[in-house]
């Protein structure tokens, strides 16, 4: 499998869960490893996660398999994942041979 430098990847997600605080949250890469997206913080009862993780994963190779993976830390709640999109945008460059020999 080819693997292209990295121009921009968008990981948004939505998690329907009583207590956020304990949750982990991880980007597992097509080599296993292992990246923290989200560490409980706060109390609310729901995620709405939309970021650029592109700095977070550049180092990483992008062609292959990649898994979400959510602990939950605590025992007597419950939680949904409602909503995954993971958009990795990969930075081909095309060159035009007219005006290299123009």
């Amino acid at each position: 499998t080819q693997n292209y430098p990295l121009e921009k990847a968008i990981l948004n997600f939505d998690i329907k869960h009583t207590y956020i605080g304990d949750l982990k949250i991880i980007l597992k890469t097509p080599d296993n490893n292992e990246i923290l997206i989200f560490k409980g913080q706060g109390n609310s009862d729901n995620i709405y996660y939309k970021q650029d993780i592109t700095k977070l994963i550049l180092k990483y190779k992008i062609s292959g398999k990649w898994n979400l993976i959510i602990h939950d830390l605590a025992k007597r709640d419950s939680g949904v994942l409602e909503n995954l999109n993971f958009t990795l945008t990969p930075a081909i460059y095309v060159c035009d041979t007219a005006t290299i020999n123009n």
